[in-house]
């Protein structure tokens, strides 16, 4: 029984240092003033699997007027995959015209099916390229938005 409890006390203080580890780095990246704070922020919590906070994080460096290139769609494809769309709720559409990001655009046209808005989100979904990890679903979804 006692070596149980030993390996019992490791794992905790090893599951305890790892998370002050990671903790400890969010808090100096959050300390940083830099443009693309948001950003490594979302992919500090994408390699500790945080996926939930690593969302709303993407949503503000989304939102904001930075560049978005294939890193950054890397990052949101593994958050989109992980938790779905429903946490990018406030992607405008002008967001998505400025980029060429099939995540984006599948995020915004499942948002417009969601909301009922059904030719917007065929439009939309159409932004999609074929190749994508998300085209299946958005052909699937704009099939059913192209129904009503």
């Amino acid at each position: 029984m006692i070596p149980s409890m030993k390996n019992l006390i490791f794992l905790i203080i090893l599951s305890s240092t790892a998370f002050s580890t990671e903790s400890n780095k969010v808090e100096l990246i959050w300390k940083r003033n830099h443009s693309k704070k948001h950003l490594r922020l979302a992919k500090t919590f994408v390699d500790g699997k945080n996926y939930h906070a690593a969302a709303w994080h993407m949503q503000k460096y989304v939102n904001s007027d930075l560049p978005f290139g294939q890193y950054e769609e890397n990052i949101l494809k593994k958050i989109v995959i992980n938790i779905g769309t429903s946490s990018f709720n406030s992607i405008s559409e002008k967001t998505v015209r400025k980029t060429s990001s099939g995540s984006l655009a599948f995020i915004v046209g499942i948002n417009y099916s969601r909301n009922s808005k059904y030719k917007d989100s065929l439009r939309i979904l159409g932004l999609v390229p074929y190749g994508h990890p998300f085209s299946a679903e958005a052909r699937f979804v704009a099939g059913i938005s192209a129904y009503f």
